[in-house]
């Protein structure tokens, strides 16, 4: 069945990931995240989204990797959706599009760096929805993988 939902592009705004010369994958890093979405062309089932999430280290203790990746996709909701439910599904369903190609991104760049694959860790995009927060910083440890 198809999804209610459609994803009719996807683009990348900014890519850059650094690798830190002294940093190692026990070193310490904080990853935040921000969504902003609004109608396109005042179209109410039309929206544009833009995630843009940025690793951090700690300059005391260097994670293996900084950098910053935006993505910006445009959905379409179907006519069958609610027009008071419309906007929260965007916003769950287009999080996680654009978090999921921002981090098989991270997971190309990475895997021929020279300090190896990052795996960014999953994110509940519904939970933090449904506590009405913004997505805001989450902690690293254990939140990014690594394989070699």
């Amino acid at each position: 069945m198809i999804s209610h939902l459609q994803l009719r592009h996807t683009s990348f705004t900014e890519v850059s990931i650094v690798v830190c010369e002294n940093g190692t994958f026990e070193g310490e890093s904080s990853l935040t995240h921000n969504l902003n979405c609004g109608l396109l062309d005042g179209n109410p089932r039309l929206w544009r989204l833009e995630m843009c999430v940025e690793l951090k280290t700690n300059p005391g203790k260097p994670f293996a990797y900084t950098g910053k990746i935006c993505a910006v996709g445009i959905i379409e909701a179907h006519p069958d959706i609610p027009e008071d439910k419309v906007q929260h599904s965007v916003q769950l369903a287009g999080a996680s599009l654009l978090y999921g190609a921002i981090r098989e991104m991270v997971l190309n760049i990475t895997s021929r760096s020279a300090k190896g694959v990052l795996m960014m860790p999953t994110l509940n995009f519904q939970a933090m929805l449904a506590e009405k927060k913004k997505p805001e910083k989450l902690q690293d440890k254990p939140a990014l993988s690594h394989k070699s």
